[in-house]
């Protein structure tokens, strides 16, 4: 069975954003991060979706349980951490970003860069104290599933190998289960019900609380 928990924030000059994290029955963990396009609505079409690895998540548990106070590297000229870069490919890459703006407040974000395409989409959210906790338990399962699914796939191998299979000393090989995929990242359509969200629909938030939170470069975060 897989797990969820997301993230809706908006704010009042429609800058907030929106951030669903999916663990998948086979172990794989999702994020996705969507802007805020007006009042209780998110742009799906405008999402931003990254993997995260048992690393990954061990990082993010690092900053959350402040035994660090950011993702990545810290550069002293622009006063932030730089975060954990995904795929960098020509030209083409993705933002994992958590830190620590002051002792209280907590900024997650991702940000995916296409320069061949021209697409560049960076989105933030604050976490409260209850959310962190929360988002807290979701991570340390989710690396729970992810050692027990590796776990399960090297036993299965091994039991392969004992009844037979890869044997070159002529004996028939044991039928082979096909090792879980990567499953996808969660289509417009499972998206969790709370809000909903169409193909060209914005998404609908039932009774948001809606604040702002300034932070050094004078950007709004939702928080």
């Amino acid at each position: 069975m897989g797990q969820k928990i997301s993230f809706w924030k908006q704010t009042a000059d429609n800058k907030g954003a929106a951030a669903l994290f999916n663990t998948t029955p086979e172990g794989y963990t999702f994020v996705r991060m969507m802007p805020q396009t007006g009042e209780k609505s998110f742009d799906f079409n405008s999402s931003v979706n990254v993997s995260l690895g048992e690393f990954d998540m061990g990082s993010m548990l690092a900053v959350l349980k402040q035994k660090v106070r950011g993702l990545g590297k810290y550069n002293e000229d622009k006063k932030q951490f730089g975060g954990l870069v995904h795929n960098p490919n020509d030209g083409v890459y993705s933002f994992i970003n958590m830190s620590w703006i002051d002792d209280t407040r907590l900024v997650f974000g991702l940000s995916f860069s296409d320069k061949g395409q021209g697409i560049n989409r960076q989105y933030r959210i604050g976490l409260t104290d209850g959310e962190q906790e929360a988002l807290i338990v979701f991570l340390e399962q989710a690396v729970k599933m992810r050692f027990a699914a590796n776990l399960n796939a090297e036993n299965e191998r091994r039991n392969n190998n004992a009844n037979g299979g890869g044997n070159d000393g002529g004996g028939q090989a044991a039928p082979k289960r096909a090792a879980p995929a990567a499953t996808p990242a969660p289509a417009a359509n499972t998206v969790p019900k709370r809000p909903t969200v169409g193909a060209n629909a914005a998404k609908t938030v039932s009774k948001p609380r809606v604040e702002t939170v300034a932070q050094e470069d004078d950007e709004n975060v939702p928080i």
